[in-house]
């Protein structure tokens, strides 16, 4: 009596042990937290696909890299991307996730044609601290302005005057 009592138990917490792991159905809320090596990630875009790859519900992590979105179809895929870090591909066989995310190699410097018969020239890994440019003001003398301060502030009006032939 006392076997059969503990295999029925044995049998019973087995069954529930399953029930729970593979229990995601249609409706169920997927959740998770995607990070990198630095930390949470946010703005990240994680998405359910179906077997056409059409995305058929998405979240964006938060600031603290958590997502959260009610699940379609428990047969589909999460397919993560994030721009810089390598897309990822996989299963939904659970509702909670955590995911660690692996930043793609660096992008090297780009060359470009300048136009210079000489050739490509590096883009500059900094701008320049100051631009300097001039402005002629007679160019806006028949708009009433006076000084560079009014144009830069905005402290002017445009008045239209339409002619007419009357």
């Amino acid at each position: 009596m006392k076997k059969k009592l503990f295999l029925l138990s044995a049998i019973l917490l087995l069954n529930a042990v399953f029930v729970s792991v593979s229990a995601q159905i249609a409706g169920d809320t997927i959740s998770g937290i995607v990070s990198c090596n630095d930390g949470p990630l946010k703005m990240v875009r994680v998405s359910e696909r179906d077997a056409a790859e059409k995305v058929v519900a998405f979240g964006i992590t938060d600031s603290e890299g958590k997502f959260s979105f009610p699940l379609v179809d428990p047969k589909d895929r999460l397919y993560i991307t994030y721009t810089g870090f390598e897309t990822v591909d996989i299963p939904i066989d659970k509702l909670h996730f955590d995911l660690k995310l692996k930043q793609e190699g660096y992008l090297p410097v780009v060359d470009f044609y300048d136009g210079v018969p000489d050739g490509p020239k590096p883009i500059p890994l900094r701008e320049p601290k100051e631009i300097k440019d001039t402005i002629d003001i007679s160019e806006f003398q028949f708009l009433g302005i006076t000084t560079i301060d009014e144009i830069l502030n905005g402290e002017f009006k445009l008045d239209v005057v339409e002619e007419s032939d009357k």
